[in-house]
């Protein structure tokens, strides 16, 4: 009906017979109505061509009344899923290299994803395959069913890879070998998620079981493989039964340049058995693999007026994690970096990290231990609100804030290293944020920030990212 060369969304009828809805032009997204019984008429007759719009300056809008409804006089029966359930699309996935200690375990990955769903989404499905520059594979399967509504219910399995280390190993001749653990995880689980939602709040209950298949490689630190040292048992089969309880009020307004209000709050607790241990390696740290794990994450958003055309708003993050048993290790948890997401236009990793111990202009794993815990305080406020694009190029600016930050954490240790220090760090800095709509409808978060390091002497440290810190 509209055939427009951009955008057009968000339709309705006015009372005088106009077609409503929100066009995109060269400098942003407009109001804009056409005769709703012309436009029928040529689209009955095959010629509508791209229009210039005018803007709309007309009567309120009001919803269109239902029109009469077509009766298909075909058989009935059960709802069948397949005739939907098949994959809708595809996107590249370039994932950073896999570090532990500052130093790459695992290089760069290159693959695919493909999602799946049915038509009103009761069945849904994704499964990735990466191979990395070092032709090591990841990737892995799940299904999730929603036909009870709530809870949801789902399976999935996978393989991955992580590290631990550096840790130095005394030889005989009392010299030192510094040495890292690669390890393979493949993991296979069922979940059920319960969720209660309510005008102000969402909660949330998952509970999750599964077997897992562990192999660890000692590696050198140029990450070639060591053939001086071997581990007392590179292999496991685990067990885990895991917890996770979350709670959030938190919300936002329409332009607003975070959450403004509320606490958000995730609890976790998971137990892992290792189920082929010899009853003599029952409990010896370092053969037996059986451990708990514990964390928690806490956010919350207050506002206040100010200058400007948002709210400024005052955010807290405080998270933190300890492991127990027999399985914990003093790199199980990392403190430090820069927290990103990858980019949302193409699905590629770019500019993205994972730190869930957040230290911005730190290094991930600065700090490691067996026990970590680390805060963020911000204060968020409004620049501009610039609603502009440039021509049909399908990138539109919607408006930019700033925010100034304060970042601390540390790790706890049972053994003291000198390659791994321990002590509280933190760091103060400042991001120039924006947000924008690619590609007609695709939201984007951008974060160009610097940090500078205070608890111990060094330079500021710039950063690009994508997506939220929190």
């Amino acid at each position: 009906l509209t055939g427009v060369a951009t955008g057009a969304r968000f339709p309705a009828v006015s009372a005088d017979g106009q077609l409503v809805f929100s066009l995109y032009h060269a400098d942003g997204w407009d109001l804009t109505s056409l005769p709703l019984a012309e436009r029928l008429s040529k689209a009955a007759a095959g010629s509508i061509p791209n229009p210039t719009v005018p803007l709309y300056d007309g009567p309120a809008v009001a919803q269109s009344p239902a029109g009469p409804t077509a009766v298909s006089n075909g058989p009935v029966t059960d709802y069948g899923f397949w005739r939907t359930f098949r994959p809708h699309y595809w996107e590249p996935l370039i994932t950073e290299s896999v570090s532990t200690g500052g130093i790459e375990v695992v290089g760069p990955s290159l693959g695919i994803e493909l999602r799946m769903a049915d038509l009103v989404q009761r069945h849904t499905a994704s499964a990735q395959l990466q191979v990395s520059t070092d032709g090591l594979f990841s990737g892995g399967v799940g299904w999730a069913w929603a036909g009870l509504g709530n809870p949801i219910l789902g399976v999935t399995a996978s393989q991955s890879w992580s590290g631990q280390g550096p840790f130095n190993v005394q030889r005989a001749d009392s010299s030192v070998a510094r040495l890292m653990i690669r390890d393979r995880d493949r993991r296979a689980a069922f979940f059920t998620d319960l969720r209660r939602v309510r005008w102000w709040s969402f909660t949330s209950l998952r509970l999750e079981a599964g077997l897992q298949s562990e192999t660890r490689t000692l590696l050198q630190t140029d990450g070639t493989e060591d053939s001086e040292f071997r581990l007392n048992r590179p292999t496991a089969r685990l067990a885990d039964v895991t917890a996770r309880l979350s709670r959030s009020t938190v919300r936002g307004a329409a332009i607003s340049i975070s959450a403004e209000e509320g606490v958000a709050l995730t609890l976790s607790a998971r137990r892992r058995w290792d189920i082929n241990l010899p009853d003599s390696l029952s409990g010896v740290s370092g053969s037996d693999r059986s451990r708990d794990e514990f964390v928690g994450t806490l956010r919350h958003y207050r506002s206040f007026a100010g200058p400007g055309f948002a709210d400024h708003v005052l955010a807290l993050r405080l998270v933190g994690a300890q492991t127990r048993g027999p399985g914990s290790a003093d790199f199980d948890h990392n403190v430090g970096g820069t927290a990103g997401s990858a980019e949302p236009i193409t699905g590629l990793d770019l500019f993205g990290e994972s730190a869930f111990f957040n230290v911005r202009g730190f290094a991930r794993g600065t700090r490691s231990g067996y026990r970590a815990w680390a805060g963020t305080v911000e204060y968020r406020f409004p620049i501009a609100l610039i609603n502009r694009g440039a021509g049909l190029f399908p990138a539109h600016l919607d408006r930019i804030h700033g925010a100034l930050f304060f970042d601390v954490g540390d790790a706890a240790r049972r053994t003291p290293s000198v390659s791994s220090p321990t002590g509280v760090i933190h760091s103060v800095g400042a991001e120039l944020r924006s947000e924008w709509l690619a590609l007609f409808n695709v939201d984007v978060s951008l974060r160009l920030g610097v940090a500078i390091p205070t608890s111990q002497s060094g330079g500021a440290v710039g950063y690009l990212r994508f997506g939220s810190i929190f």
